[in-house]
């Protein structure tokens, strides 16, 4: 024991070594958890050890370059080495443990462009400050370990010392360094080293800053548009492929109402709101949600409508927008880089022509990700967000981003009423929208919302978890029922049932994670995407309590805009009317970003990362494994870096004729 006590205590680090090891080991901790939280569960107790070997390799390393060339006269080299490597290493980690609150950038070089400064974790602390923190502490750090005295560790190899260290270093950083470089677009490889894989995506960012939209061949343009890749009908304007003049949409296949006016128009949008949890349309957690239940009973139920982009602000883009933002954020951040330059046509826009005033509600501050600047460059004439709801409830209790949904349910309420007699002084209807808090994952409710055990009939509430964390977001989805249902109630008293369309869905579905896997297990297999509920109230016309027809996030747009009868003028939004064209075409294509896509040819669904997409296309096996591709995991391919060229050259509408709020 005492040789070995001996042979190690070389070996401690000083307590500015260990700060710092300590600091990176626990940051590496925070992100590996929230990166295996969303991505991949199970894989994560062998992913966090590897993580963090690779973390002690990496570290360990650059110190023992450092110490070598300082052995061999070089100080001040190995001084700014260790600064930029250990500086670098900390607020990559930094990054790393708060990407998912940070705008969802999952590494790309964007991310370093386009982050929101004011917040770290989802919490109120400001990101610049905690990096000064960490990095003073880096720094003092490095400071003590340039000057400690190394060769302790090696007594007997006097002159050959560096030589030996920089070997020592090679060795240990080759496997990291390997396994970064060799996957860099795992996001859901819990091996990545986000360093390596920021350089990567540093390089392919800016060899991918193309001039001109890349052309596109006569085939490929039949076998898109039959997929429903590209409008049916060439574009009016040169060089905008996208631009389409009017809807295109056959006359609705239903009866109309006697409607004096134009109706107003709700929409609820529901956070992580997976049709699995309604047991009307899914079987399963009967008791959960009773109010949505009985809405799909009583109004028009989507059956087959699949979100086909996450997350939630990349979803708001495909929903109210109708086309795929190609990384988030980059098209939410008005003045970088010229994306938010890049015109596209919304819904709210579109209403706005159409003489319709907006309001848009969420619990969050709408600064995060910059939403609010996104909606009103979209039309939205009011934004209401946590600064609103701190001023009108200012002794209510706040979840940890905002205003829980019993707040969001009296505010929307409260703005129905002040719309409606805005209504009667000038005749101009309205169109509210409003995004919920209380779903999003772990559960964001209160404490003090629990699950029944029987419901309202009497009956026991079904698929109960054992799981604590499981059992609160199943309870979270309990609550959130309670106060839309109390909504609903409010939208179903008769003159204003007559005179209002509403709408409700999901911003996506529920992801996969540590806490909803034990509620997602032998009921549903996707990772990303799966069906979302759709349930329509129609005043104007006598429509079906059930629509079985194959459509996504980009069809909600335009179905809301046929079933409005509002006459649409030149637009860019590429989905289809659940009422009219989508019929005709059974297949679905979505995207994250440029890492993973999704496909739904009616038969089978698969998602697949861009790398995996890569080799199907090598191989030309199918993109699909049932039923017919319509198109090939090669046009897949082309389809996104064609996607992502159109933003990039500011081609999916003209901003000379844009008539939102863009630029103002």
């Amino acid at each position: 024991m005492k040789k070995l006590i001996e042979y190690v205590r070389p070996f401690q680090p000083t307590p500015a070594l260990a700060l710092i090891a300590l600091v990176l080991l626990a940051m590496r901790v925070g992100a590996w958890w929230l990166r295996g939280a969303w991505a991949r569960p199970e894989a994560q107790p062998a992913g966090f050890a590897m993580a963090l070997g690779y973390d002690l390799a990496l570290l360990i390393s650059l110190w023992l370059m450092a110490r070598a060339l300082r052995a061999a006269g070089w100080a001040r080299l190995s001084i700014a080495i260790l600064t930029i490597s250990l500086s670098g290493l900390t607020v990559i980690r930094l990054l790393d443990m708060g990407h998912c609150y940070l705008v969802q950038c999952h590494w790309v070089a964007e991310a370093f462009l386009y982050l929101e400064p004011s917040y770290v974790l989802g919490f109120g602390v400001p990101i610049l400050s905690f990096s000064a923190l960490l990095l003073g502490a880096a720094s003092y750090g490095i400071w003590r370990l340039v000057h400690w005295d190394a060769q302790a560790l090696f007594p007997t190899v006097g002159r050959l010392w560096p030589v030996q260290a920089v070997l020592v270093a090679v060795a240990l950083a080759t496997l990291p360094l390997y396994d970064g470089l060799h996957a860099p677009e795992g996001v859901f490889n819990p091996r990545l080293v986000p360093e390596l894989n920021f350089l990567v995506k540093l390089r392919a960012w800016r060899a991918d800053d193309s001039t001109s939209v890349p052309p596109l061949s006569d085939e490929q343009q039949r076998r898109w548009r039959r997929a429903g890749l590209l409008p049916v009908q060439p574009s009016p304007l040169r060089g905008f492929p996208l631009v389409q003049k009017g809807l295109d949409e056959p006359a609705l296949p239903v009866k109309d109402k006697v409607s004096e006016q134009r109706p107003n128009l709700v929409l609820a949008v529901v956070e992580s709101l997976d049709a699995l949890f309604i047991d009307e349309l899914s079987g399963h957690f009967k008791g959960v949600m009773p109010n949505l239940s009985q809405a799909a009973r009583e109004h028009t139920s989507v059956t087959s409508f699949y979100n086909t982009a996450t997350p939630t602000i990349s979803a708001m883009t495909a929903l109210l927008c109708s086309v795929y933002a190609p990384t988030h954020p980059k098209d939410m951040s008005p003045g970088r880089k010229g994306q938010v330059l890049t015109a596209h046509t919304c819904l709210s826009d579109l209403l706005k022509q159409a003489g319709y005033r907006s309001v848009f509600i969420m619990g969050a501050p709408s600064s995060m990700t910059r939403t609010g600047d996104f909606l009103r460059h979209h039309g939205i004439d009011e934004v209401l967000d946590k600064a609103d709801f701190d001023k009108r409830f200012p002794d209510r209790k706040q979840g940890v981003w905002g205003a829980h949904d019993d707040a969001m349910i009296d505010v929307v309420i409260a703005e129905i009423t002040r719309l409606e007699t805005l209504k009667k002084r000038d005749g101009r209807p309205y169109f509210l929208m409003f995004m919920n808090l209380d779903t999003h994952e772990p559960g964001m409710a209160e404490d003090s919302c629990v699950l029944p055990n029987k419901d309202s009939a009497g009956h026991p509430v079904a698929d109960i978890p054992e799981n604590p964390a499981s059992r609160h977001l199943l309870a979270s989805y309990h609550c959130a029922d309670r106060e839309l249902g109390r909504l609903l109630r409010f939208l179903a008293q008769p003159q204003r049932a007559s005179q209002t369309l509403w709408a409700l869905t999901g911003d996506h579905v529920a992801f996969r994670t540590a806490v909803s896997r034990p509620l997602l297990e032998g009921r549903r297999w996707q990772w990303s995407f799966a069906r979302m509920p759709l349930i329509i109230h129609d005043p104007m016309h006598d429509l079906p309590p059930e629509i079985d027809t194959l459509s996504g996030s980009l069809d909600l747009a335009p179905t809301l805009l046929h079933l409005l009868g509002v006459n649409v003028g030149m637009h860019s939004m590429t989905g289809k009317s659940i009422f009219g064209s989508r019929r005709q075409t059974p297949w679905l294509l979505g995207r994250v970003g440029g890492r993973l896509v999704y496909a739904n040819n009616q038969h089978s669904q698969h998602e697949a990362t861009r790398s995996t997409l890569q080799t199907i296309c090598e191989q030309g096996s199918k993109l699909v494994p049932k039923g017919e591709d319509w198109v090939t995991a090669c046009d897949v391919l082309d389809w996104l870096r064609w996607q992502d060229a159109l933003w990039s050259n500011r081609r999916l509408y003209p901003t000379g004729i844009y008539h939102g709020q863009l630029g103002r």
